[in-house]
Formats: C-alpha cells, sequence, structure tokens
C-alpha cells in the first residue's frame, strides 16, 4: 500500500528517530491524513484539543495524557484553533538488539510484530515524563541518540510493568477488505475508476462500502482516490508536465474538474503550483 501507508523517511539512517511538533495557529486546523505506519507513534498534546481516529474510533486527546499508536493502525489527526501536540515516531531498527536477547524477545519482536499492544493512553506521570524528554533531547540533535533509546528502553519496560503493554487480543481481519481497496485503487488511480468497481474488490455493495471504509479510516474513498491523483499531478508538475496531461494522466475527465480539485486541496490552480515549484 504506497499511498496510505506511509513512508516518510525518519531521522537519519544512522538514527531512525523523529520527533514532531505540530501546532494549528490562529483559526488554522492541522490535518494529518488517514495513514498507517510499521512504526510506533506516541503523541502527547500540548495544549488545547486534536482529535485522533485510531482504526476507526474519535479519541479526543487532551494535554497531561500520553496516547499510543501501534504498528500498522489507521490514524489521522486534527488539531483545532490554538491546539497542538509532539510525536515521536521510530521503527523496530531503532532497537537493535541479537534476536536472541530478552529485551528484543520479550518487548521488541512482538510489539512491532502485533502481539503486544499499548493500550490506548494513559495519564501516568512517568510515561508523560519519558515523552517530553524524549522531545527535549531530539531537538538538541543526534548525539543524544543514546539518551533518546534509553527513555524508549526505559518507557517499554516500565509500560510492560504496569500493563500499558499488554499481550494483543486475537488480530481481527476487519482491515483486509479496506486493504483490498486502497491497494486496487493505488494501482488503477490513473484509469477511470468507478465506486461500484472500488466496492467490488473489497467483497461490498457500494453502499455499505461507503460507511465502511469512512468509518475505519476518517475519510471517503473517493476523497481517498482523489489524493492519491493530486499527489501524482504534483510530481507531474514539478517534472514540466502541462496542466492538461497532467489532469489526463491522473484519471481526471476534464481539466474544470481537476483544477477545481486541485486547488481545493493546495490552494493554488495547477498552473501556480507548476510555475512555483517546477524542478
Amino acid at each position: 500500500m504506497n499511498g496510505f501507508m506511509e513512508k516518510d523517511e525518519r531521522g537519519t539512517a544512522g538514527f531512525p528517530f523523529q520527533a514532531y511538533r505540530a501546532f494549528a495557529k490562529g483559526s488554522a486546523r492541522l490535518t494529518a491524513a488517514a495513514h498507517y505506519h510499521n512504526e510506533l507513534e506516541i503523541m502527547k498534546p500540548q495544549q488545547g484539543v486534536t482529535d485522533l481516529i485510531i482504526d476507526g474510533v474519535l479519541v479526543k486527546a487532551v494535554p497531561n495524557r500520553v496516547y499510543f499508536i501501534n504498528p500498522d493502525e489507521i490514524h489521522t489527526m486534527h488539531a483545532y484553533a490554538d491546539s497542538g501536540y509532539n510525536c515521536v515516531v521510530f521503527p523496530k531498527e531503532l532497537l537493535s538488539f541479537s534476536e536472541n536477547s530478552v529485551i528484543y524477545r520479550r518487548l521488541i519482536e512482538p510489539l512491532f510484530s502485533g502481539g503486544l499492544r499499548f493500550c490506548q493512553s494513559t495519564d501516568d506521570a512517568v510515561c508523560c515524563e519519558l515523552l517530553d524528554q524524549m522531545v527535549a533531547l531530539a531537538r538538541e540533535g543526534e548525539r543524544y541518540a543514546p539518551q533518546i533509546v534509553a527513555c524508549l528502553l526505559q518507557l517499554l519496560g516500565y509500560c510492560e510493568e504496569k500493563e500499558i503493554l499488554q499481550k494483543a487480543e486475537t488480530p481481527s481481519n476487519w482491515k483486509e477488505p479496506i486493504h483490498r481497496a486502497i491497494r486496487f485503487m493505488e494501482k488503477h488511480f490513473t484509469e477511470q475508476l468507478t465506486l461500484a468497481k472500488i466496492a467490488e474488490t473489497a467483497g461490498m455493495s457500494p453502499k455499505y462500502f461507503c460507511s465502511y471504509f469512512k468509518k475505519y479510516t476518517g475519510t471517503t474513498a473517493v476523497t481517498y482516490l482523489t489524493t492519491l491523483r493530486i499527489r501524482r499531478a504534483k510530481e507531474l508538475l514539478r517534472g514540466g508536465a502541462s496542466v492538461l496531461e497532467s489532469a489526463f494522466s491522473c484519471g481526471f475527465e476534464n481539466t474544470s474538474f481537476f483544477i477545481k480539485k486541485f486547488k481545493e486541496a493546495t490552494g493554488k490552480t495547477p498552473g501556480q503550483y507548476k510555475k512555483e515549484h517546477r524542478l
């Protein structure tokens, strides 16, 4: 799943750890579109309220709590006016231990393979403090990598002890129809797709598929398809393609509709975007 699955590079090749600070200033609204990734993500609101949708469950994230997004959970975030949060994201590779290590066998491998799962959130003071420490250390640069890894290991061990990190229940297969539909869209988004055809790949009626997809991803299938097309159009425009060529190469039926959707997504017309971002 190349589009829905986030593949952003984290940190550096030698230290794949990334700390993010997000803030919606004034009346702005900051949105992280629905996605998933193989890394563990831990976030802590700093002020205001951030809406989290994690595997279809809406959570009102508030300050003084830590929220865990386990590997492969589909999630989106909406920070509203004067709201913001810090989060850290890291892969299994950051915690490199021998496969014979008790730490690896008991904590790291099960966590990233789905055998262990964090609870949704906690207001535990130790967890809050450890996350704050990691974010602060990350601002100082990679030279504090050992301290960050130490914080992560302390967090994992502490959460296991306090049962914030627990053995996962039997995995559900509810995501598979969504994954099939997403894989289909990502393979065929340049073609003229109908909602009925997309729903068929999920083994559902169009009406049921629409509600099912929206419930578990926080967005509609049509919106996601448009996002894929706009993303590709931006690449083509940066490479010098014309507006007309970009529109038809990405599955849009006419340029007027393409221009409308492109401006809704970027705040600029395709022509303006091309002029500002030409490689």
